[in-house]
This record gives structure tokens, C-alpha cells and sequence, in this order.
């Protein structure tokens, strides 16, 4: 049976540093020029209009999310102004071709689902077994005791803004351009107006909407006044953005713990004054007001910031009962991880809140990939799937990958994208160098105007850290994708490195060099013959105690790879061999999933043409086009 994974995960650490965050903020909004308003969406708006999906299913894909400053307005009426403001655009029919997909995926969810409750696998008493043990081993993983924080800034540009100009306060105000904003006040969300939308669509919701450009530089600024106050409080932090962050303030706290307290948990009372008085420091050393949420785990803390908002805080007690009766009643979107797409698809198996995902875990654990039920599972328990004493994000040696992303201005030649390419290259050895990592995988991440993602990778058994070395798989790579056939008029680019490894620690083949030097040095003159089968003495298989003597003795030596005992003549080429595998193996699975992506991304792009055959909607893939600037909103 086929399963389904779901789009994204519960938020994990960012891959960029602090300053590549806010450089890619900073870029993003620069790549959404003023001048790309107005008829900038499609001059052929009537061409579709008849075959516009104007249906619910595409006005709940394209409609405005919660957020915090837009309870009580008409989210009906607004929508429906989004979605005829879009018409036309490479976007909405890219959207329409999605919409068909998504809506294919959850009929054969539907279809999956009559299947499994005729064959009664609902019902499967050993499944509800398992299940309930993953839940109890879950359970036993618990951990009540850390204190969790999530600081989010209230719409931190706003008000920033109006903090400097007075002028504006009380006033609808969006900060960004007309192709862009990146955040807007409460007064402006009244109106539907919110970050991430295009401002000439924000205009139409709101048309006396104040639009302010953006101060970047002022914004950093105010940032690290903010990071200075939460470091006092947890040094390990992590910065999500320039105005939201997480910390772990276990530590901090233990200072006020009585020596005869027993308690496994944080005393809530406790924290809610520490986190108070985070807030009161912010708001000194930056005139701002800041939103906090605490409890047990870092997805309880993010769903708490939201809850009294702006210039407030919001706490859970940490025990079990308290989470789960948190938790129970929750939409599933309220989820980090579970988007639009995801959520459509828990509801076609009657799925809409954290109990509901209790109710029905064996019909979930049969249609989704164990990856995604597990983490449906973990979430709605509302236990965290991996913490450490030092906080969330560690930037030890365990990190498995950095990457640097960047949206750009349409790009469609070979020098401009090669240039482009040679510039993330630059600012991923930055990264690296910062960390002192090294990585074996290197891969490509291209976005067309027309919204198609694809990738390409390339996997070595040596070390990539420098710049010439990343360049020298970088360029090929994006030649390939050049060379393909491809539409290669791009809107985002991104170069990220894998299986990283820490520079300046002995390497495995190092040791290995002075291992057989020393043995050799040792082992001179001493020699005995021995029947070997692949380098490995067949009388070993025994295990006798003649085998330990003759190892004794020298004429046999471990393998400081496999740990097996090696003729000493053979040792140098079986630790090649050992060395070998795990690379050569590496490099086959790399090539499977290059072949498997290849496959995918061709029955992809013919679904595709056959959608929009079947909407009559033209393919405009090849064809010029104005830029579209709404792909963030609705993604």
C-alpha cells in the first residue's frame, strides 16, 4: 500500500548563521521590486477566467492563515480579493495544476481509507498493539522537567517604525514595497493585510494601507540589543529570525530551586516571572514589546506566544495532563509542520485536532509513511522528539548539513546563474569555516519561475571544505542542470553541503597509517604462512585458541576499521577495502536516487502537462513572462 509523508517537519534548527538569516531576509525582500504590481499578474486575466478554480478547495489553498491581530475580520470577503487579484499570474496557474494534485492525493487517501475500513484493518487488535507501545515508550520518554521559551517580537518592523515616526501610530501600516511586505501592524491586519503578501494585493484589502521601506540595517540593530538580553538568560539560544527565538532557561533556573526540592519539573510560577522579566528587559533596551510562550517542550512554547499577544506571555503547567488537555482540543495546523496540503488530508480521515489524531492512529499509521505517523503521533502527545541539556540547537559536531538559499530577481543566463552559483559557493565556505566543517555531499536546489523545485547531487569520499573544492562540484552540477533541456529561468538558487563532518580531528585514514607503521616496526622479521581466505585467515572462523596465539605472536594483526583479525600482508589492502565501502556505497545510493529523482521529476512535469490539458489551462513554461511575486504567500 501506498503512504503519504507530509510536507515538512516540526521546526528544526536553521542551517544559515544569524547573520546568512538576516542576509536572506534582507535579499528575499530586495528581489520583489516596487514596479511589480499592477498588470504584472497576467495581461490575459479573461484567458482563464472560465476555468479559474474558484471552488472552496482553491480558495482554502490560497487563503489568509491565522495570525495573531486578525480575529473578527471577513476572511471570506478577503480572500475572495486575493483570489481575484491573482488571477492570471504564472502563480494561480501553477496553483490550479497543485490544487489538481493535492486534491487527487486526498480522493486516493479517501479511496485507501473505504479499502481499509471494508478489509476492517481498523480494527486490527495486534496493529492497536504496537501502536499503543509506541505511545507508552513515548510516554516513558517524557521529560517534564526543561523549560522551554519561545520569544517572538511583536510585528517587529512595524514597530520599529513606529517607534521612530510617531506619525504612524494608530494608522494601517505595511513594511516593504508593492511587490512585497514583509510584516504589517495590527491595525492593517484588520484588513487582511499580512507579512509575506505582495503590497498591491494589500492595497486592495486595505487601500489607505501606509507602506514604509524597509531599514534593514536599523532592524539588525534593535535584533542583537534583543539576542544580548535572552544571552544572559541562555547562551545557547536559538535566533529563528531577527524577532523570534527560542531558549531553554532549565539551567538559568536552578538557581532558585530549594535544595530539598524533589520536584522532576520547573516550577511554572517561577519561570512566568523569569520570562517576565525577559519581556521588561527587552522592552528597555528597545522601547519594543515582546510575546512569550513557556512549557515543557519547544512546539508547546511556539503555540503559547501566540496566545495573548501583542506584549504578553502564556504558560502551561508541566505535567501530562496539563499538555494533553492543551493539546487535545487544537487544530492539527496548529501543528509546526502541518501545512494547508497535510491538513486537507487529515480531514478526508476525519482528523482535525491532536485527540482526533489519538482517535484514528491505526487508520493514520496505514495511509502515512512511518516517518510522518510518528511525527503526527509525538506532536499530539505533545512530547519533544529530541532536546538536550544545552538547549535545542547544538553547533557541535553532530549538525548534518548547512546551506545557503537565496530568491533573486528572474535569472535565465548561463553567466548570470554560474555567477550566482559562485556567490553561495562563497557564502557557504563563510558557514563552514565559522564551524571549522567539512562535508562528502553536495547538492543543488533550483525554483523556476513557474514554481518547479528540482535538485542535483553529487556524493565523494573525501572532505569538501574549501572553496575551490565546493566550486569544482558546484559548477558541474549546475551544468547538468543546463544541459538537461530544462526550463532554467530561475527565481531561487541554493548550494547546500551534507554529511559533515568536524575539520582538525584526526582522520580514520591517518590512524590507519600510523597503525600499520608502528605494527610494521613491531612485526619485523616475523612472519608465518596461513591459509587466508579475502585477507581473513579461515581458521578464525573457529575462534580457537590456537587463532588468539597466532595473533599473539604477531603473525596476525586487528583491523582497526572491522576490528577483525587481518594477515599482516593483507592489511593494507583490506583496510582499503573497509575504508572503501562505506563511500562506494554511498556514492550507489547517491546515483539509485539520483535515477529515482530523474523518474519522479519526468512523470511529474507529464502529470503536469496533463493537468493543464485537461483544465485547458495553457503551458507557459516556456513562454516570457512578467514576474510573479506572490510564491511566499501562498507556499
Amino acid at each position: 500500500m501506498e503512504v503519504y509523508d507530509i510536507e515538512g517537519d516540526i521546526d528544526e534548527p536553521n542551517n544559515w548563521s544569524d547573520d546568512e538569516e538576516h542576509q536572506k531576509e534582507e535579499e528575499w525582500m530586495k528581489s520583489f521590486g516596487d514596479n511589480d504590481h499592477g498588470n504584472h499578474v497576467g495581461e490575459d486575466t479573461s484567458q482563464n477566467a472560465g476555468n479559474d478554480a474558484e471552488g472552496s478547495e482553491m480558495l482554502t489553498r490560497m487563503a489568509l492563515a491565522t495570525k495573531a491581530g486578525m480575529e473578527g475580520i471577513d476572511k471570506d470577503k478577503a480572500n475572495k480579493i486575493i483570489h481575484e487579484a491573482s488571477k492570471g499570474s504564472r502563480f494561480f496557474t501553477n496553483q490550479q495544476v497543485r490544487d489538481a494534485q493535492n486534491s487527487e492525493k486526498v480522493n486516493e487517501i479517501k479511496r485507501k481509507l473505504v479499502q481499509i475500513r471494508e478489509r476492517k484493518e481498523d480494527k486490527s487488535p495486534s496493529l492497536l498493539k504496537v501502536i499503543d507501545a509506541q505511545i507508552s515508550g513515548l510516554e516513558r520518554s517524557r521529560d517534564l522537567s526543561r523549560c522551554f521559551v519561545h520569544v517572538d517580537m511583536d510585528m517587529f518592523y512595524a514597530a520599529v517604525e513606529e517607534r521612530d515616526n510617531p506619525s504612524l501610530v494608530g494608522k494601517p501600516v505595511g513594511v516593504g514595497g508593492m511587490g512585497m511586505l514583509c510584516t504589517s501592524n495590527y491595525e492593517a491586519r484588520q484588513f487582511g493585510v499580512r507579512a509575506a503578501m505582495p503590497g498591491y494585493i494589500a492595497k486592495k484589502l486595505c487601500p489607505h494601507l501606509i507602506i514604509v521601506p524597509t531599514r534593514f540595517s536599523v532592524y539588525r540593530a534593535e535584533s542583537k540589543k534583543v539576542k544580548a538580553v535572552l544571552a544572559e538568560y541562555d547562551p545557547n539560544f536559538s535566533a529563528m529570525s531577527l524577532d523570534e527565538a527560542y531558549l531553554d532557561i532549565t539551567n538559568y533556573m536552578q538557581q532558585f530551586r530549594d535544595e530539598n526540592d524533589e520536584s522532576t519539573t520547573y516550577n511554572e510560577i517561577k519561570a512566568n516571572e523569569v520570562v517576565e522579566e525577559i519581556r521588561k528587559k527587552i522592552q528597555e533596551a528597545t522601547r519594543l514589546t515582546a510575546s512569550a510562550g513557556i512549557g515543557p517542550a519547544r512546539m508547546i512554547a511556539k503555540i503559547c506566544s501566540d496566545y495573548n499577544k501583542p506584549n504578553g506571555q502564556y504558560s502551561i503547567t508541566p505535567t501530562k495532563k496539563a499538555v494533553l488537555d492543551f493539546l487535545g482540543p487544537l487544530s492539527v495546523s496548529k501543528i509546526s509542520g502541518i501545512g494547508k496540503v497535510t491538513k486537507r488530508m487529515l480531514e478526508a480521515v476525519g482528523v482535525k485536532t491532536c485527540n482526533d489524531i489519538l482517535k484514528e492512529r491505526v487508520v493514520l499509521s496505514l495511509l502515512f509513511s512511518e516517518k510522518s505517523f510518528n511525527f503526527f503521533l509525538a506532536a499530539s502527545l505533545g512530547i519533544q522528539r529530541s532536546s538536550s541539556s544545552g538547549g535545542f540547537f547544538s553547533a557541535g559536531s553532530n549538525r548534518k548539513s548547512m546551506s545557503v538559499e537565496r530568491t533573486f530577481r528572474e535569472l535565465s543566463r548561463k553567466v548570470d546563474l554560474e555567477e550566482k552559483c559562485l556567490d553561495l559557493c562563497r557564502k557557504l565556505v563563510a558557514d563552514l569555516a565559522k564551524g571549522q566543517f567539512g562535508g562528502h555531499t553536495l547538492t543543488l536546489k533550483i525554483k523556476t519561475v513557474d514554481f518547479d523545485v528540482r535538485s542535483r547531487a553529487v556524493s565523494v569520499p573525501h572532505l569538501l571544505s574549501t572553496h575551490d573544492e565546493i566550486v569544482a562540484h558546484a559548477l558541474p552540477l549546475l551544468e547538468k542542470e543546463w544541459n538537461s533541456g530544462l526550463p532554467m529561468r530561475l527565481r531561487l538558487m541554493g548550494i547546500r553541503l551534507s554529511s559533515l563532518q568536524k575539520l582538525g580531528q584526526t582522520s580514520q585514514q591517518t590512524k590507519i597509517q600510523v597503525f600499520l607503521s608502528e605494527t610494521q616496526a613491531q612485526n619485523v622479521g616475523k612472519k608465518e604462512k596461513v591459509d587466508y581466505k579475502h585477507g581473513h585467515p579461515r581458521h578464525l572462523e573457529n575462534g580457537s585458541e590456537r587463532d588468539r596465539n597466532l595473533a599473539d605472536k604477531g603473525n596476525l594483526v586487528t583491523c582497526p576499521v572491522c576490528s577483525k583479525p587481518i594477515s599482516q600482508d593483507l592489511i593494507e589492502q583490506h583496510v582499503d577495502t573497509c575504508l572503501n565501502k562505506q563511500a562506494v556505497r554511498e556514492i550507489l545510493s547517491q546515483d539509485k536516487r539520483k535515477r529515482e529523482h530523474d523518474e519522479e521529476r519526468k512523470q511529474s512535469l507529464k502529470k503536469k502537462k496533463s493537468s493543464l490539458k485537461q483544465a485547458n489551462i495553457p503551458d507557459t513554461k516556456s513562454k516570457p513572462g512578467k514576474i510573479v511575486t506572490i510564491n511566499s504567500f501562498f507556499s
